[in-house]
């Protein structure tokens, strides 16, 4: 949340970042709010498109920011998206769906319909 709110204050979106002052010692806490679909498309609706798309896939591939990032079309294969996870720091194969294979080209032809 703390990045979140730096960009919307660096966008001017939103005047203050009220995350500013927590700490990484406030990750050791289980979380009491988990992001839902309204959370989600208050987001989309105002980020850049390089951050849609990249939420859109991490949302279809259930990984991790850092997984999608790291990406390249070397990835891509006949089966699907081989990934490396950060969190389990092991390679795995995330297999073609119709909609991951849609958003994968509209991702790499650069278009956002």
């Amino acid at each position: 949340m703390k990045r979140l709110f730096a960009w919307g204050v660096e966008y001017e979106y939103c005047l203050t970042n009220p995350a500013k002052d927590v700490g990484a010692k406030g990750l050791a806490t289980a979380r009491t709010h988990y992001p839902q679909d309204d959370d989600y498309y208050a987001v989309i609706n105002i980020a850049p498109l390089r951050i849609v798309l990249m939420a859109r896939l991490a949302c279809l591939t259930g990984r991790r920011r850092n997984d999608i990032v790291k990406m390249t079309r070397r990835d891509l294969n006949a089966e699907g998206i081989f990934l490396d996870e950060s969190k389990m720091d092991k390679p795995s194969l995330v297999l073609w769906t119709d909609e991951l294979s849609r958003r994968s080209q509209r991702i790499l032809s650069g278009c956002s319909q």
